[in-house]
């Protein structure tokens, strides 16, 4: 094998075996998750860059299919856009969830590196009453103090924390289900 690839495999795997003490936090997240859904909320998954196609990678996981045969259920990605509203990036998220946040709620940040955006729509869903959980990378001390669940990938390679990141969320994603639908 290629030394490279096996490198590369060899920092997946280490990065992985940190991520033990990680399962009381991802169960966390998909009993805040949930519950929101079971109470009637919405679930608002926001992240920039990469992390904005792993949010809309989680929102297709509960409209649709993740590991079984279910209804939809309601969660939407906001937009990463802010040329289309008119507004500054930093305001990106607060401004949507401004319009669509209610307290039963929650809105789940994702980022591999760091995002004054996130950082504004948490502490907005904060003063709301609505949840807050999130997947962050090692540069996203912020985030700790404005989620009431996180995981943080500790690695400096952004593209390796995105992939972790999408197995965190297959697995929360099971979870929500196993919880809502009582599978196991």
């Amino acid at each position: 094998m290629n030394d490279s690839i096996k490198q590369r495999m060899d920092e997946h795997a280490a990065v992985l075996s940190k991520l033990s003490e990680a399962a009381e936090p991802l169960e966390a997240i998909a009993r805040s998750v949930a519950d929101c859904f079971l109470n009637g909320g919405r679930l608002y998954i926001c992240g920039s860059g990469a992390s904005h196609i792993i949010a809309k990678y989680i929102e297709s996981l509960f409209m649709g299919v993740c590991r079984m045969q279910r209804p939809p259920l309601p969660a939407i990605t906001l937009l990463a856009d802010s040329y289309l509203l008119g507004e500054r990036p930093a305001d990106i998220f607060e401004q949507q969830l401004t319009a669509l946040l209610t307290p039963v709620d929650v809105v789940f940040a994702i980022s591999s590196q760091s995002s004054e955006a996130l950082t504004k729509a948490l502490r907005y869903a904060g003063q709301t009453g609505a949840g807050t959980v999130g997947l962050a990378g090692r540069d996203q001390g912020t985030l700790r103090g404005l989620c009431d669940s996180l995981v943080v990938v500790e690695h400096a390679d952004p593209l390796l924390v995105t992939e972790i990141h999408m197995l965190l969320a297959h697995i929360i994603c099971q979870r929500v289900d196993e919880m809502i639908f009582k599978i196991m």
